[in-house]
């Protein structure tokens, strides 16, 4: 009897044991489960974990409007290229290349506000545009002066002038002009300034970003 108690005894000390080998064996070490902080989606990453770097779903992109994305405020000039028509709108032979940005634009009535802007170049010529308020272009019946500084990528401030005829503020100075072309063909950022001489309270900023302008100017003129 005595040693039937005993040998009940050993198995189930045993089956015990291997229980708890078997229950080490199954949950030991266990799987840690991020309780996750997720940092919101931006233009270029998804929405991420900040705690174990896990990602959901996609980056959301940019929304590029006139050459600047409306969500994160980067500079992304598009350039393409076009052709003069005349009143007929029939090609007359002229290409040019075209760049879209925004920026803002002061006078005695606003500070601050809307500016979209189209940079537009020919194989001789040069010219701005621009739209206040984003609409409303930037008119002149007879001809206007306009001083420009362009703060190029290195730091280095450009200073030239520029006559508006009609609705374009061409750069008519031949010198001034393979300054700006030289500038439009290095990849960077251009900061640009103008102040319409005689209205001191009249002024236009906007950044223009040269990626991609050389290769279609070469495409175009060489």
């Amino acid at each position: 009897m005595k040693r039937i108690v005993v040998a009940l005894l050993v198995a189930s000390i045993l089956c015990g044991f291997c229980s708890c080998v078997e229950n080490s064996y199954y949950n030991t070490p266990r799987q840690t489960t991020c309780a996750h902080d997720w940092e919101p989606a931006t233009c270029t990453e998804p929405k991420t974990c900040s705690k174990c770097g896990e990602t959901f779903g996609d980056a959301l992109g940019h929304t590029v409007v006139f050459g600047t994305c409306k969500r994160c405020g980067n500079t992304y000039t598009l350039w393409g290229d076009g052709e003069f028509e005349d009143e007929f709108d029939r090609p007359i032979g002229v290409k040019y290349l075209i760049g879209f940005s925004e920026g803002e634009f002061s006078n005695s009535a606003t500070n601050g506000s809307e500016l979209f802007v189209a940079v537009q170049v020919t194989s001789t010529s040069i010219g701005i545009l621009l739209w206040e308020y984003g609409d409303n272009i930037v008119n002149t019946y007879g001809s206007d002066k306009y001083y420009i500084k362009i703060l190029d990528g290195n730091g280095e401030v450009h200073r030239l002038v520029g006559n508006q005829y009609s609705e374009r503020i061409f750069i008519d100075d031949e010198e001034n002009k393979t300054e700006v072309l030289d500038l439009l063909k290095t990849p960077q950022i251009l900061k640009f300034h103008l102040s319409r001489s005689g209205y001191s309270l009249d002024t236009y900023s906007f950044d223009i970003n040269t990626s991609g302008f050389n290769e279609l100017y070469d495409q175009l003129y060489n």
